[in-house]
């Protein structure tokens, strides 16, 4: 649904790069199906299909100026267990601490880290791109997320600062400007979950192992959940974990500035932080639909980390809700999944769908202050020290209405050199005909169609409409949506609307008003379901993709 995370206009995500999953069985150890690394004078072997699913991945959030956060990850694998700490050598947990003493354990993970840093963070980055680098997940919970056995929290410190040091050296020699992460989860001063230290006690003791060893720059990928997790009204503070004293049980978005204020007068403000996993729940007790609560709670948590400048990126979990979290009660995802299949897959758009899309762009307050009843407030100055609306503006997103079944006459020019987009398994021309078949393995509700970049921007000033002829086949429905993407860089114009299955359609798209239409670098033709799915060998054609008076 990569289609869908470049239509919400993100700017930042996270990707998981699992070693065990990345790393070559011995079996696998030839070009056919793996990279042959050559890393101090050895080869290392990593698996083409793995490393290609994150070249696709990171390849459409470069396209879209997403900044990339790596959470590098080291689950068990039988063959890897050297790679796990030695007293961490167990199955069981989710993910392990790493074995940084043993000198060939040692190099097959410097060479993991090279190979990634030289793929995804060198100067020609044609993969796509890595800017920061978070080194495991919540590591303060020791047991399930950075397993070494049973060590005291100044052990497992200096164990996690080893890890965390050898990625820094790595990573900042082939991209100086990378940032490195520790990562930890909102229990700031309780250890109630079994197996874990507290965030604040790892946080000093992981920065006291780091300065015994000479200083080098860290930062912090805070994950602020709600307490309880299952509530998304964070600000009602419900179990009174959340209080405004640096000795509260925990801090979320209730009380997120503490966190901010401490690491800036205790670590300085070079110390960067990054929210890089927080999510609110759209059902609780299993059957309560709360989705109004949801969106309240996102675009709150957003508006209160745009204001205060410690923080560079606000990160959800999830997409789509997953099938372990329902289990546990917790509908987190901007989609609902489908009861059909494992893990996730889409289904419907919440209503935290099209805040999330809104909320950073110039349309935010029309989107938010509808969202101001669900949290008892008149404002949003009331709520957020120092807001101003004009904060929350990041993209210029235009809205304008479809003219569909209207005759259009040629009056000016645009280039025919589209590409497939989305959820396309083919793309083929008959005469002036072009046609994009739909891939039935993607979900139903990934866009899918024409995409063009102009490296010379096109102007829609003399000729201010976007004019074609289309057919749409294959919907199980009765008509489509079309929708209509305009780019002058990070500038966007949208017009969406129904049109009818089998059957030509002439349709335009008015540019007048839009101040970007003298230079468009962008143009999509995209497709989504108007309800229902698509038949096999579904396809969208295009004629005629011309600019009218």
């Amino acid at each position: 649904m990569l289609e869908d995370a470049v239509e919400l206009n993100i700017r930042h995500a996270t990707v998981n790069f699992v070693f065990n999953e990345m790393i070559a069985y011995k079996s696998e150890r030839n070009k056919k199906t793996s990279y042959a690394y050559k890393y101090q004078g050895k080869t290392y072997w990593f698996r083409k299909y793995v490393i290609h699913s994150y070249d696709r991945q990171l390849k459409a959030l470069k396209e879209s100026n997403t900044v990339v956060s790596a959470i590098l990850l080291l689950g068990w694998r039988d063959d890897l267990t050297n790679l796990i700490y030695p007293s961490g050598r167990e199955k069981g947990h989710f993910s392990y601490a790493w074995n940084t003493s043993n000198a060939s354990a040692r190099r097959q993970l410097q060479a993991s880290l090279a190979f990634l840093s030289e793929r995804y963070a060198s100067s020609s980055a044609k993969n796509g791109r890595i800017v920061n680098w978070i080194v495991g997940n919540e590591v303060n919970n020791y047991t399930t997320y950075n397993y070494a056995g049973n060590k005291t929290l100044q052990q497992h410190a200096q164990i996690y600062a080893n890890a965390f040091r050898m990625t820094y050296n790595t990573v900042t020699s082939v991209y100086s400007n990378a940032r490195v992460y520790i990562s930890l989860d909102h229990l700031w001063n309780t250890n109630t979950v079994k197996g874990s230290f507290a965030s604040r006690k790892m946080l000093d003791a992981f920065a006291a192992a780091i300065s015994r060893q000479g200083r080098i720059q860290w930062n912090l990928a805070y994950h602020p959940y709600s307490s309880p997790l299952t509530e998304p009204k964070f600000w009602e503070n419900k179990n009174h974990q959340v209080t405004q004293s640096l000795t509260t049980p925990v801090i979320n978005m209730g009380n997120i500035g503490l966190l901010t204020s401490y690491i800036r007068n205790t670590y300085g403000s070079n110390t960067r932080i990054i929210l890089s996993e927080q999510g609110f729940t759209s059902v609780q007790h299993f059957t309560k639909n709360v989705e109004k609560e949801q969106s309240a709670a996102i675009v709150y948590s957003y508006y209160l980390t745009e204001a205060d400048d410690m923080i560079d990126s606000f990160i959800m979990n999830r997409h789509i809700d997953h099938k372990v979290e329902i289990a546990q009660g917790l509908n987190l995802g901007l989609w609902t999944s489908t009861k059909q299949t494992a893990t996730e897959w889409a289904d419907k758009k919440k209503d935290s769908w099209n805040v999330f899309k809104y909320m950073d762009t110039n349309q935010s307050p029309n989107v938010a202050d509808a969202y101001l009843s669900e949290i008892g407030a008149q404002s949003w100055s009331q709520l957020v020290p120092g807001y101003s609306a004009a904060l929350y503006s990041k993209t210029s997103l235009v809205t304008v209405p479809m003219n569909i079944g209207a005759s259009y006459k040629k009056t000016g020019s645009i280039p025919s050199k589209w590409s497939k987009y989305g959820a396309v398994s083919k793309q083929k021309k008959s005469g002036k005909v072009l046609r994009a078949v739909h891939d039935k393995n993607r979900n139903r509700n990934s866009l899918w169609g024409f995409s063009q970049s102009f490296s010379k921007k096109l102007s829609f000033e003399s000729n201010p409409r976007f004019c074609t002829t289309l057919k749409v086949a294959g919907a199980t429905g009765s008509q489509a949506v079309v929708k209509l993407r305009f780019y002058s860089g990070k500038k966007i114009l949208e017009s969406t609307g129904l049109v009818p299955v089998n059957k030509k359609v002439k349709l335009s798209v008015s540019l007048q008003n839009w101040a970007y239409r003298n230079a468009v670098t962008k143009i999509q033709i995209l497709l989504a379901p108007a309800s229902g799915s698509w038949k096999k060998n579904a396809y969208l054609d295009i004629t005629n993709t011309v600019q009218s008076r």
